[in-house]
Order: C-alpha cells, then sequence, then structure tokens
C-alpha cells in the first residue's frame, strides 16, 4: 500500500494537545512556543513567519521521518517542487493538478508530465493523474515518462451507473484500448515507449 498526501496551498502549523474550553474554544492555556514556530502571546496565535513553501516541506520531512514504507506526494506541477520532494525523500510522485478543481487555470497534467520525468523520473517513480479516459491516453502518459497513471472518474463514474460490473467492464474496455494503440505505435510492450511514439504540435 502506498501512503501519500496532497500537495496543498498554505503554511502548515502543529499545535501540541492542549484543553479547549467548551465556551471558547480560542482562548486557552499554551506555552509560548508551539511546534513548527507558532507562538502565542496569551490573546492570539500567531504563525511562523516561514513561506508556504518551507512550511509544506518541513511537515512532509516530518511525515517522512515518521513513515519509513512507500510515500507518494501527489500534486506535482513543477520541476523545482519535484527535486524538493525528492530531497525530502518520497518514493514516488504523482503529477496531478487535482483535476482542475483548485484552479481553472491550472496547466494539464500531460504537458507538466515530460519535464518532471526528465527531471527525477530516475530517482523516483513518477505517475500520472488527471484527463486519463481511454486506453490511449495511458499510451500517452507512458511515452511521455510516467511509470503508470491514476484513473479516478472513469471508475466512479462506471460504479455509479453499474457497479462492480460497471468498473470490471470500463478496465476491460480501457485495456483493449491500450493494446490496440500500443499495437498502433509499433511498440512491442509498454516499456519501449518513448514520445518518438507521439506526434507534437509542430507535425
Amino acid at each position: 500500500m502506498i501512503k501519500y498526501v496532497e500537495l496543498f496551498e498554505g503554511a502548515v502549523g502543529v499545535i501540541r494537545d492542549q484543553p479547549y474550553p467548551a465556551d471558547n474554544p480560542w482562548t486557552i492555556e499554551a506555552p509560548a512556543e508551539v511546534d513548527h514556530g507558532w507562538t502565542y502571546d496569551g490573546a492570539t496565535w500567531s504563525p511562523p513567519a516561514v513561506t508556504p513553501e518551507a512550511a509544506r516541506a518541513e511537515a512532509l520531512a516530518a511525515m517522512r521521518e515518521q513513515w519509513d514504507g512507500p510515500f507518494m506526494l501527489k500534486g506535482v506541477t513543477r520541476i523545482d517542487d519535484a527535486k524538493r520532494a525528492v530531497d525530502i525523500g518520497v518514493s514516488a510522485i504523482s503529477v496531478s493538478n487535482h483535476g482542475g478543481n483548485n484552479l481553472d487555470g491550472t496547466p494539464a497534467t500531460i504537458r507538466a508530465l515530460p519535464a518532471i520525468a526528465g527531471a527525477v523520473g530516475d530517482q523516483v517513480e513518477v505517475l500520472l493523474d488527471g484527463g486519463v479516459r481511454r486506453g490511449s491516453d495511458v499510451v500517452k502518459a507512458l511515452a511521455l515518462g510516467a511509470r503508470a497513471c491514476l484513473v479516478g472518474r472513469a471508475w466512479a463514474w462506471s460504479v455509479a451507473a453499474g457497479g462492480r460490473q460497471g468498473v470490471i467492464d470500463v478496465l476491460t474496455t480501457m485495456r483493449g484500448e491500450l493494446k490496440v494503440a500500443l499495437s498502433l505505435t509499433g511498440a512491442g510492450d509498454v516499456h519501449a515507449l518513448d514520445p518518438s511514439a507521439l506526434l507534437d504540435g509542430d507535425g
């Protein structure tokens, strides 16, 4: 099983367990210093003077220290974030924009994939998440450097429409599409795929 955490915006603060009075949960007795630099002056909490990037890296490093098994980071679309994740010690990266739910202008993950796979693909597993609707999409992702693809909406829609059999039907269909697309590229198997199997915008 791979344990993963989503990369998210905003500083991360971990506060030690404190008794929260029922009448006012924000009026609490607490030490002046708490984990990750948060401070309490007796009236209000103040966040640490760190950048969101540093806070995320600190939180991920803490998780890595507590978990020595496979560790996937989801939500990476930038090369610098991918390299930072490798330095922290993740074992896999999911190139994902969370389905475009956070910001409608985020880059398509298939566009972000090649640069990230080229930068860190020889150090960690790189997976693609987002926009995978058919078997040919899987072939494209593998050709651009992904080790595997994550499929979300296709199985979610199929289980809603047909339950267990719906999921079986969708995955069977996608597998058939993958085989057809793979054979049309001339590659003997998925391990033989590379960018030359694809036609870019320049023809």
